[in-house]
């Protein structure tokens, strides 16, 4: 009776279609390109790299001014978002180490989000892909297309609102998100 039970249990699980399972892989895909993208970031010369992050005494405590509220708010995760209307993954894929954060979104398009830094609610940050409908003058992590982004997360770390441009021109594009629910 028990090995029938067993076999039952099994040829239920082999009745279950391939691709349910599929989510969960592309989440934990997704969570590995976004953790080897922030160390990628993280290493690379320039704003928030190690020839800036250098200057910083290690250990020291934040100032009153300058509170690292970033500590008590992380932004990993993924986030959907109404301004990728062009493309199916409407999602933006974040991962915080610290106040190091970076990501990406739009496979199509090899959309990644680098040199982030988290100020308390406050990311700034660059967008880069592999094209946009804007060329910029010079080139920004090996590529032409990219720009500022700036956003602004809710204290209960669900929501986000921000601005977005080209290049280093002012970010006026209007860009909001919020958490993607998580899979039960």
């Amino acid at each position: 009776m028990v090995q029938e039970q067993q076999e039952g249990a099994e040829s239920a699980k082999a009745s279950k279609p391939w691709w349910q399972g599929l989510p969960a892989i592309i989440t934990a895909l997704a969570t590995l390109v976004v953790a080897i993208t922030g160390l990628l970031t993280a290493l690379s010369p320039g704003p928030g790299g190690p020839v800036e992050q250098a200057g910083a005494v290690q250990g020291a405590a934040p100032t009153a001014t300058g509170a690292d509220h970033s500590a008590r708010l992380d932004v990993t995760g993924a986030w959907l978002s109404p301004a990728f209307t062009a493309v199916a993954d409407k999602h933006i894929y974040l991962q915080q180490q610290g106040a190091v954060v970076s990501g990406f979104y739009n496979d199509k398009q090899n959309g990644r989000i680098v040199r982030g830094r988290l100020e308390g609610p406050r990311l700034s940050a660059y967008w880069v892909e592999d094209m946009s409908d804007l060329r910029c003058e010079r080139p920004l992590e090996g590529s032409y297309h990219w720009g500022r982004v700036y956003l602004t997360f809710s204290a209960d770390g669900q929501r986000f609102e921000g601005n977005w441009g080209y290049c280093d021109g002012k970010p006026h594009r209007d860009f909001l998100g919020q958490r993607k629910a998580a899979e039960g």
